[in-house]
């Protein structure tokens, strides 16, 4: 990696705008039935959009500015972003849920910059809450030149009444990132509870982290011991927490 810092004084850069957004809402009533449960009705919104947007070449482009942050990444744009989003919808205890809401978009470039082509990656963000407890969120961008994903990310909780839950995500970034991640948590409002988490890298074979955390509480004082492993760091923790207040942790070594 070689690092180029440009020895010069300050300067005044000027950006450029300029946007158009247009869209509209159409939804049906598919039925107003029960589903099941506390679940009354479906109703079916969907949501066409494009937004246009202009950008000039900037006084000072970004080859000659020190990238600090996403503004000093900002150069000349010609594009629209096309897209579509889905509603499912339900009333659940009276209160209106998306059990799916499903978005849609991509870009199309009027000019390209370097090796750009004339369509980004198509791009989609999909929530899912079928039955109360259940949640599974999917997002990510698709490279239709390719036929690959260049990110993919994946959730998914099972939360149960006692608050106990059971997670995993998965992330995907196209020859960089291949990692899943697990968070179990049981009984957290009992005296006796556990909380675990573990990290595993498919692209490097590798067990990134894993730790465990035992609490057991009575009416005034709280106690939990626990260890987490990070590669090859080991480190060993106790907590002494009052109930009615936050806790702490303190770690006993290395």
């Amino acid at each position: 990696i070689t690092t180029t810092v440009l020895d010069q004084g300050a300067d005044v850069r000027n950006v450029f705008e300029l946007g158009l957004d247009t869209s509209f809402k159409a939804f049906k009533v598919i039925h107003e039935r029960a589903r099941g449960g506390n679940d009354v009705g479906l109703r079916h919104v969907v949501e066409p959009r494009a937004e246009y947007t202009y950008i000039p070449e900037p006084s000072v482009v970004p080859e000659n500015l020190y990238q600090f942050d996403s503004i000093d990444r900002r150069n000349e744009l010609n594009s629209i972003q096309l897209g579509i989003r889905n509603k499912y919808q339900t009333k659940r205890r009276g209160r209106v849920v998306d059990l799916v809401d499903f978005d849609l978009f991509t870009y199309y470039r009027f000019s390209t910059l370097g090796e750009q082509e004339d369509f980004s990656d198509i791009f989609f963000d999909l929530e899912l809450r079928p039955v109360r407890g259940v949640f599974l969120d999917l997002e990510g961008g698709f490279d239709p030149y390719e036929s690959t994903f260049d990110r993919f990310d994946a959730q998914v909780a099972l939360i149960a009444k006692d608050r106990s839950s059971l997670a995993f995500e998965y992330i995907h970034r196209d020859d960089s990132r291949d990692v899943i991640t697990g968070d179990l948590r049981l009984l957290p409002g009992r005296p006796v509870g556990y909380a675990g988490y573990v990290r595993y890298d498919f692209f490097d074979s590798d067990l990134e982290e894993h730790s465990h955390l035992l609490t057991l509480k009575s009416d005034c004082v709280g106690w939990g011991i626990g260890f987490r492993e990070t590669g090859d760091e080991l480190q060993l923790w106790l907590q002494v927490w009052l109930t009615a207040m936050p806790r702490g942790n303190v770690e006993l070594g290395r």
